[in-house]
């Protein structure tokens, strides 16, 4: 059996990586080995867990290295190194090491109240020297013994270095967000605000984590209200303080001295420090014996052994669920949905994508499909009194109420109808008379080729409605569909740019079209088209579709294949909703896995698919296949329902119900599938969910899931069994995810 990778990021003892080397393949950095940011991208991506010494985890590297890793197990007990939110938002552990280092560090900090207070490195080098007058008076230091000091953090290794005061017969103070009895208990100290230790300790020594809240937690103003003989003392982290206010302070006698083993540009050290005696310098050496290091690495590898048992590490930062976790994995599955659709909401995309733009002129906006409002809504937010007017084409029941400027209209889905029309004719208004100054802000998502819609010439909107029908009936794909609908139409296949005349067009497109294809989506009214008039008479044809003759006359009329005043950005797509589901089951402790971003077949035989992979990893527990449980596995794409029944679904619903029969009795399996706009054919339904009882469960009511499924009714047979997923209007639309998640 192959052996877990673990990348070691810095050279440690032989003998701090002996029990991880026990169970899992180890490598660690070279001292000579100097890797660009892009080569440590690729060398991290192909290790099971990462033991951080001192390296910076950013957001690019979570990011990079998130199929792989599980677990980011820092070396040291600080972990500001690493971007713990990014961690999260990908699915890693990150563990730290606050019991091992406790003892060492406090010695340390010890070692430098005693080296700064009584000169001991002056004292050194004023013997190697040569030196000989050993007078009285020389090398006076200052007395430690019966002194107050002032503890700032009551943690782990504040209270060491409490109790070590105590054989000092100290005076001890300490201060921290509230008092802590255990370190009270353990020192005999007393808690004091911040201002009343700094003015009343002999010597402070810091002790707390760097974050937002503590960066500079010393600084110019806390130093002046220190005694001018007063020792300041760091083994946390540099940052904590200012040091060129500390540098300034000690230039100036407002304090005694100060001992650091820590700093804030590490390894580089603010120059005026190391010429001003009075400081001791030691290089980030808290750690720095032999049993501690050993120890330190062994809690490494203890946090990362838990991650590969599928369990939480120890000593958790980052709280990631596991299988061991309280949620049901139908639970589980309802999460990984809402993660999805936030990926894909198009809120912050089309906002950076018009912060890439300079709009001067006259600016109107036209928003067509199901995500219109919300794109029309940022857009407006955004550019607020820069636009002009707008006309917000969406679905039924898709507007979210009034936008300041704009005229909204809620058209017919999946079929056209005369508020297609109606709402049409309102942007072509819009756009009718603008010159080569004024702007087009173009915002297309998945809907559109019905809801924004004008028939050419000769053509009525009944012939378009009843082609659509026929199309949707038989089984055609959206390609299909919109290769024929934009021969129909007067503002489809780069059309509606040549109406805008002189204006410039800047489309922001929300892709719900498999590979993207521009001249697809929303039947690309900004876009060159692709398709030929004979390609359109081939589908008619293929699927034996019934239209009259003129109809086949104006298929055959070619549409635009230049178009020269539009510039178009994709802002969305189905692989951010997969990758979107990936982030998800990695939140709650699942191995993802996208099978396919591009599924296109007809949704009965995806359900038995995504059964027949449910039924290979539980009858063979995960062995002899790719997937071991937990696991997730991920399809996005389009389906297509071939309609042979009279019943009511869509084709999510219709996949669900699929996959129920081939998971019967399977436990700890659920597959969902679900449209990413919220709603699933005709219906109120975004798609479905089942698991192993979910057919047992509709025959126990008199509902045969067969039968439902040969009669295209999914929506009623999942209503009936409580399996329907129900989100209403999500605001975007991406196409489909079909999830399959084993326990």
């Amino acid at each position: 059996m192959t052996k877990p990778k673990v990348y070691v990021t810095r050279p440690l003892p032989t003998e701090a990586l002996r029990l991880l080397k026990e169970r899992c393949d180890v490598e660690m950095k070279r001292d000579s080995e100097n890797l660009s940011k892009k080569e440590l991208l690729e060398k991290l991506k192909k290790y099971d867990a990462i033991l951080v010494s001192g390296t910076k985890i950013d957001e690019e590297i979570c990011e990079a290295i998130q199929f792989k890793c599980k677990i980011l197990a820092n070396y040291g007990v600080g972990y500001d190194n690493i971007d713990v939110d990014a961690a999260t938002k990908y699915g890693i552990y990150v563990s730290n090491n606050p019991n091992a280092v406790t003892e060492a560090t406090a010695d340390l900090a010890w070692g430098l109240i005693l080296a700064t207070a009584r000169r001991i490195v002056e004292c050194d080098q004023y013997i190697r020297s040569g030196q000989k007058n050993w007078g009285p008076i020389n090398l006076l230091g200052s007395q430690v013994s019966g002194k107050t000091i002032g503890i700032i953090g009551g943690g782990r290794i504040g209270t060491a270095v409490g109790q070590r005061a105590k054989g000092f017969n100290m005076n001890i103070i300490y201060t921290g967000p509230k008092p802590k009895a255990t370190f009270e208990e353990a020192t005999g100290g007393k808690y004091v605000d911040k201002e009343t230790l700094l003015r009343e300790a002999d010597f402070v020594s810091i002790h707390v984590p760097l974050l937002s809240s503590t960066k500079h937690l010393i600084g110019t103003d806390e130093l002046k209200l220190m005694k001018d003989t007063a020792i300041l003392i760091n083994t946390s982290r540099g940052s904590l303080i200012d040091e060129k206010a500390l540098v300034k302070a000690l230039h100036n006698n407002e304090i005694g001295g100060a001992g650091l083993d820590v700093f804030e540009q590490e390894p580089v050290v603010e120059r005026d420090l190391l010429d001003i005696k009075k400081v001791v310098l030691t290089p980030h050496v808290g750690t720095s014996t032999l049993d501690t290091r050993i120890e330190m690495g062994e809690t490494c590898a203890r946090n990362i052994f838990s991650v590969l048992d599928g369990k939480a590490p120890p000593n958790c930062v980052v709280s990631i669920k596991t299988d061991e976790h309280s949620n049901s994995i139908r639970e589980d599955a309802l999460i990984i949905v809402e993660e999805s659709i936030k990926a894909v909401l198009p809120e912050a995309a089309v906002i950076k994508a018009l912060q890439k733009k300079d709009f001067t002129g006259n600016t109107v906006v036209v928003a067509i499909g199901k995500a219109a409002w919300n794109m029309a809504n940022a857009t407006k937010n955004t550019l607020g009194d820069r636009v002009s007017k707008g006309v917000v084409m969406t679905k039924y029941e898709h507007s979210k109420g009034p936008i300041e400027g704009f005229e909204i209209i809620e058209a017919g889905h999946p079929v056209p109808d005369e508020n297609s029309i109606r709402g049409t004719n309102k942007a072509l208004e819009l756009v009718g008379n603008l010159t080569k100054e004024d702007d087009v802000i173009f915002l297309i998502s998945g809907g559109g080729s019905s809801i924004f819609e004008k028939p050419m010439e000769g053509v009525d909107l009944e012939d378009i409605m009843d082609i659509t029908n026929q199309l949707l009936g038989c089984g055609a794909d959206i390609v299909e569909i919109n290769t024929v609908r934009k021969r129909l139409s007067a503002v489809k296949g780069g059309k509606f740019a040549s109406l805008c005349g002189d204006a410039s067009i800047y489309a922001i497109v929300l892709s719900d079209v498999i590979g993207d294809r521009l001249d697809s989506i929303a039947s690309g009214p900004a876009y060159p088209d692709s398709s030929t008039s004979k390609e359109a008479l081939d589908i008619i044809n293929r699927y034996k579709l019934e239209i009259s003759d003129h109809l086949r006359g104006v298929l055959n009329i070619e549409t635009p294949k230049t178009v020269d005043n539009c510039e178009t950005v994709i802002t969305g797509s189905v692989s951010a909703l997969c990758q979107g589901a990936v982030i998800g089951a990695q939140k709650l402790g699942y191995k993802p896995m996208i099978l396919s971003s591009t599924l296109d077949c007809e949704a009965k035989d995806a359900g038995k698919f995504m059964a027949a992979i449910a039924r290979e990893i539980k009858l063979n527990n995960g062995n002899q296949t790719l997937f071991t449980p937990p696991c997730a596995i991920i399809v996005g794409g389009e389906t297509v329902v071939r309609l042979l029944g009279n019943g009511k679904g869509g084709r999510n619903q219709e996949l669900a119900l699929s996959a129920a029969l081939g998971i019967e009795g399977l436990e700890d399996v659920v597959i969902f599938s679900v449209g990413s706009d919220g709603t699933d054919g005709p219906t109120d339904a975004a798609g479905g969910i089942v698991e192993g009882t979910t057919a047992e469960r509709m025959r126990k009511i008199n509902i045969s899931p067969e039968i439902y499924l040969d009669n295209n009714d999914s929506y009623h047979a999942l209503k009936a069994s409580g399996d329907l997923i129900i989100t209403g209007s999500t605001g975007t639309n991406v196409n489909d995810i079909a999830v399959l998640l084993c326990r």
